[in-house]
């Protein structure tokens, strides 16, 4: 369809995103629609899920709106037969809905790490095997992405949200090995810092962090949402089994990194190299997805 329409890559497409009334998932849902997809919008956040389906339908797509909470299977089923009932087809997943927990190894509850795994990888697992599924029945050429976080390579006192996203980047690789004979493709995404609360603009002083080596700030859902769109365009056609970092370059940090920035910055004073501009010295957390 992208030799169809270059500027409308996923025109007649449909795709169904999880956690798609805030955030990350609202940012892809938005983009996928710009681009020629009608969207089905899984969340438990109706109120917000409906907000997101109008702006859906405002770029001249449709929406559909289906009450999800992607730990039940009885919700997933439901999710997959609503999709079906209004369109006939899904060529999209995005695996986006994700929750953490508090407490860390020493605090967290039993019933509170089942609900982290039941949502960050048991739940996506189920919805892309019943969702590929469907794929191969309709000989559909699917495409699968699922967000995983900068947590599954970089430690930060959540070992069962870390726990999590390193199995759905294993699920990433298993599965586009499985589903490659069938035309249907799977990758993975690994923000970063990502600002989804609050103003999210680049010009706004929240977004700023200067922790992270490209552009001291952090991202924004639109940037996530930009490779999500090339990823399932026809342009990635030969792109599976991968996970792509997505976080200015913060996971690249290390101590050794942090510490030896001042002696190079330095030495190449004495060189007659300029330092860097800092555009900031405003602090701000970085919590990544």
């Amino acid at each position: 369809m992208d030799e169809q329409a270059p500027d409308l890559p996923l025109l007649g497409e449909v795709a169904i995103i999880t956690g798609a009334a805030n955030g990350i998932g609202r940012g892809i849902a938005l983009a996928f629609a710009e681009a020629g997809a009608d969207i089905v919008v899984a969340d438990i956040d109706t109120r917000a899920g409906a907000v997101t389906v109008s702006n859906i339908t405002e770029k001249g797509r449709k929406g559909l709106l289906v009450e999800t909470d992607i730990r039940k299977d009885a919700d997933l089923d439901r999710l997959v037969e609503k999709t079906l009932d209004q369109f006939g087809r899904i060529d999209i997943l995005v695996n986006n809905a994700g929750i953490n927990a508090p407490g860390g190894l020493l605090g967290v509850s039993r019933e509170d790490l089942h609900s982290v795994f039941d949502t960050d990888l048991i739940g996506p697992f189920i919805l892309t095997q019943r969702v590929a599924r469907e794929m191969v029945r309709l000989h559909i050429a699917g495409r699968v992405i699922c967000i995983s976080s900068i947590h599954s390579v970089v430690a930060h006192y959540h070992p069962y949200y870390s726990a999590a996203k390193i199995g759905i980047e294993r699920l990433v690789i298993d599965a586009a090995l499985e589903l490659a004979p069938f035309s249907i493709r799977v990758n993975g995404i690994r923000p970063g810092g990502i600002q989804i609360r609050g103003e999210i603009a680049l010009d706004s002083p929240e977004i700023v962090s200067p922790e992270v080596p490209l552009g001291k700030r952090r991202g924004l859902p639109d940037e996530i949402a930009s490779l999500a769109l090339f990823l399932v365009s026809n342009r990635a056609r030969y792109i599976t089994g991968t996970t792509v970092t997505i976080d200015g370059g913060l996971s690249l940090l290390s101590f050794s990194s942090i510490n030896s920035r001042d002696n190079i910055l330095a030495e190449q004073a004495r060189m007659g190299i300029p330092a860097p501009v800092e555009n900031s010295s405003l602090i701000v957390n970085v919590i990544p997805k």
